[in-house]
């Protein structure tokens, strides 16, 4: 049993479409149901679809209890929904100062808190943190998202040295530039090319969750095989 947040579109999609395919039930969630169609209409009863704004504790409290009501148990929750704004930090808004750092970082507490006691009733529970090089550097105009990552990565740290004797696993994905949609609305001058696929990620998360029970990869740093950009 799976639970993908921001999984309407790009990586949370490429994630949940490989648990799926590997014979596991996921739930996706993001906040418009729309997006979502898509996936019910290829799977079937094998994923669920919940539209949920990750920043709304009433939300996510209400997805925990429907998933606890119809399962009883989660094996691994993925904190992949995210947001960002390529601003100046002198000239950005506050609100997309706010936004980025509530569904970045804020909602992976919130959501992390509400699914423990799901992840407890697992044989093999395991959390995973979507994160990003900027949790290791900064960039300009990145501001925001640099500060939402850095702090993600802390939490992570974190919550898996409360977590190491309660037998749950936190690993930490430190990715590159993913190919992705986001990009279609930030005007980077990347090469979108040498972007690392969404379902190389998705694949290395569910390979590292089928590892041996007696270790944990704490984190992974992936990047474009042609390198940071």
């Amino acid at each position: 049993m799976v639970l993908v947040t921001g999984a309407s579109r790009g990586l949370g999609t490429a994630i949940t479409e490989c648990f799926v395919r590997s014979g596991f039930h996921v739930v996706g969630v993001a906040r418009s149901r729309d997006f979502l169609g898509p996936l019910r209409d290829e799977f079937g009863d094998r994923v669920t679809a919940w539209s949920c704004d990750v920043r709304s504790v009433p939300e996510v409290k209400r997805i925990a209890e429907l998933v606890e009501s119809r399962w009883g148990y989660l094996d691994v929750l993925v904190l992949n929904a995210g947001v960002g704004y390529v601003e100046p930090l002198e000239t950005m808004k506050l609100e997309h100062w706010k936004e980025t750092i509530d569904v970045n970082l804020t909602a992976a507490f919130t959501v992390t808190r509400a699914c423990l006691p799901l992840l407890r009733k697992s044989g093999r529970p395991h959390i995973f943190a979507v994160n990003s090089v900027a949790a290791r550097r900064g960039f300009a105009g990145w501001g925001a998202y640099c500060a939402s990552k850095h702090g993600l990565l802390g939490f992570t740290d974190a919550l898996r040295e409360e977590l190491r004797d309660k037998g749950i696993k936190v690993t930490s994905i430190v990715s590159g530039a993913v190919q992705t949609s986001f990009w279609d609305r930030v005007d980077t001058g990347f090469d979108r090319s040498r972007m690392i696929e969404p379902a190389s990620i998705a694949e290395l998360l569910l390979q590292t969750y089928r590892q041996a029970t007696d270790a944990v990869t704490e984190e992974i740093v992936i990047k474009p095989a042609g390198g940071d950009f």
